[in-house]
């Protein structure tokens, strides 16, 4: 099976950084949300469609659902950017058979319990061992919030 080529984490989903500076240097065809909570909130998908430029396909789905869809589109994988707006649904990507060697994890909110370890990522506690879970199953983890900024190896910066 292909792998995905392209593949975010950022709880903001869609927003001025993923066109003006992603999409830019991806060669995407078409974005894939896999957010459960978006997908089941016509207002919040009807909000990242009026985000993405017309010239890009946009698929906002379950998590469930759009491993079904890039499963189907395995050839195609290396034209999508496979959004995800928190830890878990990588994880669960990755158990439905949705193989990819690196997350590129660009913003994690503050709020709440949750630690400050880059200027756009703060994890809770939860988080950071699920984090050091994915790195344990082999996805190299980055933190990279645009293209110009040099990539950081997440598990360095959260160890």
């Amino acid at each position: 099976m292909a792998k995905v080529q392209y593949f975010r984490l950022d709880d903001r989903l869609i927003h001025g950084q993923i066109v003006a500076s992603w999409l830019t240097v991806i060669p995407a065809k078409a974005i894939v949300v896999a957010d459960d909570q978006a997908a089941g909130n016509k207002l919040q998908a009807s909000v990242l469609k009026m985000a993405c430029p017309p010239s890009i396909k946009l698929m906002v789905m379950s998590v469930k659902d759009a491993a079904e869809y890039l499963k189907a589109k395995a050839k195609l994988l290396d034209k999508i950017l496979l959004i995800v707006g928190n830890v878990d649904a990588a994880i669960e990507l990755l158990d439905l058979g949705i193989e990819f060697d690196e997350l590129n994890v660009g913003n994690i909110s503050s709020g709440g319990d949750r630690v400050k370890y880059t200027k756009a990522i703060w994890l809770t506690e939860e988080e950071k061992q699920k984090f050091i879970g994915l790195s344990d199953r082999g996805v190299r983890l980055i933190s990279q919030v645009i293209p110009s900024e040099k990539a950081s190896d997440l598990m360095s910066l959260i160890k």
